[in-house]
């Protein structure tokens, strides 16, 4: 090997003399030998140095814009060459070649890139599988990754008799020839993944006569493939640094070597950005296999404007995308903002509408400000994120995403301080493992909620665990409102025309009209393109026909989705053992251990796992799939189900959604199998995420009274095998008891009344009664209930301290007693909100004895009064008389009324 030291990269001055040297190597002359070299391998008839070389400025260009990074170019004879020199051998031998200097560069403890044009990529790998079947792995270990310009995989069309037989390189080319067919299939039968690591991409030209997209592409994994507008020749000879060729090797070889380039803090941002920005828009729509997120939240074309309405001021709006848009424009931006939502009401779609739109005009250069999107479950593993300085949580953040070596924290810092930087913060809900009250309110002092922000989250996550935080207090939140009916019409229309369907789209819009119960349905984005994808792929008939609530449209759309996944080639699980083994998964990483773990089963919800993590996890179960390994069950999942990679290559479900659901199908999957199969799922208090998607599905309109009765008399069987007074049988009892009440039979509702009457624990009594009250219309519990309450102390308790733990205020120890504390900010604002929301009305009464039984202790008051503003006002308006109030709730009223009373006469430092 000849090596020249280089200020910057320049041709040796007698390149001919270079014929005896199949590799020469370029190293920087103003630092040390570099940690990383790119080895360049021509094609056919291809040169390294000269007049009409075939890398052109490339080599250049990579040496120019990286620190530490070595050029190398390696040379060999082709084409007409062979005419006129006896050192023609064929591409086998040459490869051997290649591969003792491969073993050579090893030796000196750097990194190679191998990038090969053509032919040239053909005799890369025919190299490392000569160098796999000499069990050379400590130089596959130095290999980080390989880059193959159109590199016919399957050979060339073009390389046709009579060059296919008379020359070495026309029998390299010829399609489905001897060497295309051995090192394919080295690499798909000989080369395990442990043994042959590096990462492969391929950089395919749009105007390629030699070698087509399926020849050029095979083997390579999709997101590893890039197509762009060059020519056979043109896409390895990129003009200026500009060029798309250029910007994607350059890219490839940061991600694989983990280099970074020589850059201007603008160009540090603007290339983390546009990385951050392709990682984000790039896939599908959750839900919509067919609908690319691109076209909703940068290019328009399918973008439902979301309104919005904001409870503190009134405000409200026709597009949130636009109203966050025009607050971040403003030099005193204030405080932070958090857009609430139900679960796919499209809030991550307006925020990723709004970063590209901040994004775009940071990398045009139009603005300053530098917008940085973080899904926040990225952040659930950092324990010290509270205590850490805001410009370091986000420069490491930009780190991992851009693969930088170093973090830009001055930068950072100065952009802070400048206030040209906005953070946009996805999902509250999705911030901790475990949602611990306690520990929720310390993550959420962190410094990077402190300032402004864009953020969001779900409404009831928010009502429940941050409605008496300090990012409540100072946060502006505005709430998602359903979709506009004028708004689906024209989605609608717009989905339809673009497959050329217009005449489905105005069958199914028809269908729309006469059930008002769908249309509520499809005003949440999420749930539109789920039935619009399903209608898409069926028959109007059946779908006219269909049970559509909740769970019906998620099990058509998983069914649907899973089944066009299981049809790829890639795939080894049929359908249904995807849907089993996505259940197994959903069900053990929400509670962070296999099936038969005593631990509580859904006590953490867990958004971000290792595929390490899947692995365990279904090796510990009793999901058992023939002639299949482990190891391709994984892959499968990971590559053609509902989870996605992040930056770091751990996984998430395509939307949480998806993962609640599936937690919900096993515990009605259990419901179906036995008291024994239930046990796990109904010995603590069910998520309200789960519970809503379990109900939908008990609701269905298929089940036959036998399947009822059968579900019945497991609930039965199951609340009489749990009679201790343990914290889990109680839970085990109450949820039966309020699962019994959901089925609705005769049987089931005559054992909940007779259960209540005969159960001593205040916290199954109250599950019974509800869900008779919720679910089965008997309104007239709600009396019986205050009654006992009224008579029962320990019931009081029970009932006083359910709020007080659900709400935060209190930590959950032995069960649901009220432990007497102060604190009571979050329950007290749930009550309110409920006592002015008429969804709540039939509750009414119970949330105002609820408030007494609060009020009774005045130490209690005197907190409210000091953590919630306008505490006094908000008490008397609730229980001051209303019109149309039921009896019941207008007696409770007078009592709150009263003892609001008899607390002021007796403390008269309180204006009245």
């Amino acid at each position: 090997m000849k090596s020249f030291i280089q200020e910057s990269f320049r041709a040796p001055a007698k390149p001919r003399g270079l014929r005896n040297e199949p590799l020469t190597i370029h190293i920087k002359q103003t630092t040390s030998p570099g940690s990383t070299i790119i080895v360049f391998v021509h094609g056919l008839g291809g040169k390294r140095y000269g007049w009409r070389a075939t890398w052109g400025e490339l080599p250049g260009f990579l040496f120019d814009d990286f620190d530490g990074l070595d050029v190398g170019l390696y040379e060999y004879t082709s084409f007409v060459k062979r005419l006129f020199f006896r050192r023609s051998v064929p591409l086998k031998t040459e490869a051997q070649v290649l591969a003792d200097r491969l073993k050579a560069l090893a030796e000196t403890d750097q990194k190679i890139v191998l990038i090969g044009h053509s032919m040239g990529g053909l005799l890369i790998a025919q190299a490392l599988v000569l160098l796999v079947r000499e069990d050379r792995i400590d130089v596959l270990e130095r290999i980080p990754g390989l880059i193959f310009c159109s590199t016919p995989w399957l050979g060339s069309l073009k390389a046709r008799w009579p060059f296919s037989v008379l020359s070495h390189d026309g029998r390299a080319l010829k399609p489905h020839g001897a060497l295309v067919t051995d090192v394919t299939d080295a690499i798909m039968h000989e080369i395990q993944k442990d043994r042959f690591p590096p990462e492969a991409f391929a950089l395919l030209a749009s105007n390629d006569p030699w070698v087509d997209k399926l020849s050029g592409g095979i083997g390579i994994p999709k997101a590893n493939r890039v197509t762009v507008r060059a020519s056979h020749t043109s896409i390895v000879k990129p003009r200026n640094k500009e060029n798309d060729s250029y910007t994607t090797i350059k890219r490839w070889l940061s991600t694989v070597a983990g280099i970074s380039e020589r850059p201007t803090s603008k160009d540090v941002f603007c290339k983390t950005i546009e990385r951050l920005k392709s990682d984000l828009v790039t896939g599908s729509v959750a839900g919509a296999p067919t609908i690319q997120r691109v076209d909703v939240v940068e290019r328009s074309s399918l973008y439902i404007p979301a309104t919005w309405s904001d409870s503190k001021s009134n405000a409200s709006g026709e597009d949130a995308a636009e109203y966050l848009l025009e607050l971040s424009r403003n030099e005193d931006r204030g405080a932070p903002v958090v857009i609430l939502g139900n679960p796919g009401q499209g809030k991550t779609t307006i925020l990723l509408r709004v970063f590209t739109a901040l994004a775009n005009a940071f990398i045009d250069g139009k603005s300053q400000c530098v917008p940085v999107f973080i899904p926040l479950r990225e952040f659930h593993q950092i324990k010290n994120l509270p205590d850490a300085e805001l410009a370091v949580v986000i420069a490491e953040y930009l780190r991992r995403v851009s693969k930088l070596s170093e973090p830009p924290i001055e930068e950072v810092r100065q952009r802070l301080a400048d206030n040209n930087l906005v953070l946009l913060v996805d999902g509250f809900d999705e911030i901790l493992e475990q949602p611990r009250q306690f520990e929720i309110n310390k993550m959420i002092l962190a410094p990077i909620f402190s300032g402004f922000c864009f953020g969001t989250c779900r409404t009831d996550f928010f009502n429940r665990f941050l409605s008496g935080s300090q990012i409540a207090a100072e946060a502006h939140t505005i709430e998602l409102q359903p979709f506009t009916k004028p708004n689906i019409k024209k989605y609608i229309n717009k989905y339809f025309y673009d497959r050329n369907r217009s005449k489905l789209g105005k069958e199914f819009l028809g269908y729309l009209r006469s059930d008002l119960n769908l249309w509520e349905v499809v005003a949440r984005p999420l749930l539109l393109n789920m039935i619009l994808d399903v209608v898409e792929n069926g028959e109007m008939n059946e779908l006219v026909q269909a049970d559509w609530n909740l769970s019906e449209i998620y099990r058509r759309c998983v069914t649907r989705w899973l089944k066009a996944e299981a049809s790829k080639k890639s795939s080894v699980l049929d359908w249904e053992q995807k849907e089993g083994a996505l259940i197994v998964v959903s069900v053990s990483l929400s509670s962070r251990g296999p099936l038969s773990s005593s631990e509580t089963p859904y006590g953490n919800s867990s958004v971000l796992f290792e595929r390490s993590e899947i692995f365990e996890v279904l090796d510990s179960s009793n999901l058992r799939i023939s002639d299949c390994s482990l190891d391709k069950v994984v892959n499968d999942l990971c590559s053609h189900s509902f989870l996605l990679g992040d930056f770091e290559g751990r996984y998430y479900f395509l939307h949480k959604s998806f993962q609640e659901y599936f937690v919900a199908r096993h515990i009605l999957l259990s419901l179906r199998k036995g008291p024994d199969w239930l046990l796990a799922s109904f010995s603590e208090s069910i998520p309200v995420e789960v519970a809503t998607y379990l109900k939908a599905m008990l609701d269905s309109a298929l089940w036959t009274n036998s399947e009822k009765n059968s579900m019945t008399l497991h609930l039965v069987d199951l609340y009489g095998k749990s009679p201790q007074n343990t914290v889990r049988a109680s839970a085990t009892r109450q949820n039966s008891l309020y699962y019994l009440a959901k089925i609705g039979t005769r049987e089931a509702r005559d054992f909940v009344a007779e259960a209540i009457e005969n159960e001593s624990d205040g916290w199954v009594v109250r599950g019974g009664i509800i869900g008779l009250v919720l679910f089965c219309g008997e309104s007239e519990r709600i009396p019986q209930y205050l009654e006992l309450l009224e008579n029962r102390e320990d019931f009081r308790s029970i009932n006083l301290g359910y709020h007080l733990c659900y709400y935060g205020d209190q930590e959950f120890g032995d069960g649901y007693n009220d432990a007497g504390g102060a604190v009571c900010k979050g329950t007290v604002a749930a009550i309110i909100r409920h006592l002015r929301n008429p969804t709540y009305k039939n509750a009414w009464a119970l949330d105002l004895f609820t408030l007494r039984c609060l009020f009774d202790r005045p130490e209690r008051i005197k907190y409210a009064e000091q953590e919630i503003d306008g505490f006094g006002e908000f008490v008397q308006e609730i229980s001051s008389p209303r019109e149309n109030d039921p009896e019941l709730t207008a007696a409770e009223r007078e009592r709150l009324r009263n003892l609001w009373r008899s607390h002021y006469e007796v403390d008269r430092k309180f204006p009245v």
